[in-house]
């Protein structure tokens, strides 16, 4: 098979491989996890006043958090908007998952976009290192070693904005590597352009001046002339 199809196929498998270990029971556990309770509830409020809001610690004596987990008083947000730490993308981002897969009821949306942002990361990894080696095997090695990778999967399977970051990251040195790889392409080009038009400017042809008789004469020996 042709190497460059392979760069391609192998490592989209190895994301494949790698995006099964994020996605299987994404929705387990059913509770907020760490600072999902900031971010997960930031980006509800966002998708329905378009800020983020504070939230109650409690609400009837339940921790907000269970009743949340739970679909239960998912308007319960305050009126005053909540201290801002982050820029809004990644909660965006969040936000775009809980539209699409059921909402702020279904733990599921909360993480899909992260777990896609982990999957993508790998075939992007994998490619990354395939330009900077040229090695295929050693490209997949590195995607295998992200794909099971503990942190890497935790990152995942959490609705948390560093996997936003990472995948943004990555993503920008692999473009600054396929652009160095396309200037030199271009440069070698220009190059032999150039050199080409060079020697057809100042290189005298020498055709004429290699002609040592006349066309159509025979050259004429010694014996010939004396005759």
């Amino acid at each position: 098979m042709n190497p460059s199809v392979l760069g391609w196929t192998l490592p989209i498998l190895m994301a494949c491989f790698g995006g099964l270990l994020r996605f299987i029971r994404l929705g387990s556990p059913r509770a907020v996890v760490f600072d999902e309770t900031y971010y997960v509830k930031d980006a509800w409020t966002m998708i329905m006043t378009g800020e983020p809001r504070n939230w109650p610690e409690k609400i009837d004596g339940t921790a907000v958090d269970t009743l949340f987990a739970n679909g239960l008083h998912l308007d319960g947000w305050l009126a005053s908007a909540e201290y801002v730490v982050h820029p809004p993308f990644g909660k965006w981002c969040i936000a775009l998952g809980m539209q699409l897969f059921g909402g702020a009821s279904n733990p599921f949306a909360w993480r899909v976009s992260t777990a896609i942002a982990g999957t993508l990361a790998i075939l992007i990894l994998c490619r990354v290192i395939l330009r900077l080696f040229r090695s295929l095997p050693m490209a997949l090695l590195g995607g295998f070693l992200m794909a099971i990778d503990g942190m890497g999967i935790t990152m995942s399977r959490t609705g948390l904005l560093d996997n936003f970051i990472m995948v943004l990251a990555l993503g920008a040195f692999a473009c600054m590597l396929a652009h160095r790889d396309w200037s030199r392409t271009r440069l070698h080009e220009a190059y032999e352009r150039e050199s080409r038009r060079y020697r057809a400017k100042w290189i005298p042809r020498t055709a004429p001046f290699g002609r040592t008789r006349a066309p159509g004469r025979r050259p004429t020996s010694r014996q010939d002339d004396s005759a």
